[in-house]
């Protein structure tokens, strides 16, 4: 079973293990939780998007899209890190009457516009919608795609997270006293402040005014 790349609504082989039933193989663990017949449309609306029908698979590990329209068109999938953004929409003027759940995807997809292709994948991304033919099952779409990306976080989430945590702890840069000491463990911080505090010398305020007072002190030196 292929599994998809890291990022990407792309085609995958072996996807679907019975081409007359459109049965999905499963990855050890994984289950679906979603079937339907769907129409999916890549591209941006103004761009002439690619539109297939075929069938929708909402999963625990992935989104699978497995078009109808040629026996030999291998399906599409993408795992749920892609999905950057998903939200119902009956506001796109095509799909108004029954709705769509819209995804912006990173990672591009196989049959964008030519328009909406980056050489570079990793900086891709693209509109997906996926419309199915039961209107009542959009709801459910969602749903079901919210529910599966809870199981499966993003890691560089997590990572971008755990650097906030370490930030707020100090993490090397500190922008008051009260998170530097935070990290003093051993009073080495603490030492340091009072020597940092014991060079520091500042005149009184008959001596800043006296410095102040002099004629041409802060003139510039090339005037």
């Amino acid at each position: 079973l292929d599994m998809p790349p890291s990022l990407g609504f792309h085609r995958v082989a072996d996807a679907i293990v019975d081409a007359s039933t459109k049965a999905l193989a499963l990855d050890d663990g994984e289950s679906i939780e979603l079937q339907c017949r769907a129409d999916v449309v890549i591209g941006a609306l103004e761009s002439e998007p690619a539109t297939k029908t075929g069938s929708l698979f909402v999963t625990t590990a992935r989104v699978v899209f497995s078009p109808d329209d040629d026996d030999n068109a291998q399906p599409l999938a993408m795992n749920y890190q892609s999905i950057a953004l998903h939200a119902v929409s009956r506001a796109d003027a095509p799909y108004a009457a029954r709705g769509c759940v819209y995804c912006h995807i990173d990672g591009g997809a196989d049959g964008a516009p030519a328009t909406e292709r980056d050489d570079d994948e990793e900086d891709a991304s693209v509109e997906v919608r996926f419309v199915p033919h039961e209107p009542t099952t959009v709801d459910a779409v969602f749903t079901a795609l919210s529910a599966c990306a809870e199981l499966n976080p993003d890691t560089d989430d997590d990572d971008d997270d755990a650097d906030d945590d370490d930030t707020e702890r100090g993490g090397g840069y500190y922008y008051d006293e009260a998170s530097a000491l935070a990290d003093d463990v051993d009073g080495s911080i603490r030492a340091a402040l009072d020597s940092y505090d014991d060079k520091l010398v500042m005149p009184s305020a008959d001596e800043l005014d006296a410095l102040l007072a002099q004629p041409g002190r802060f003139d510039d030196a090339e005037a």
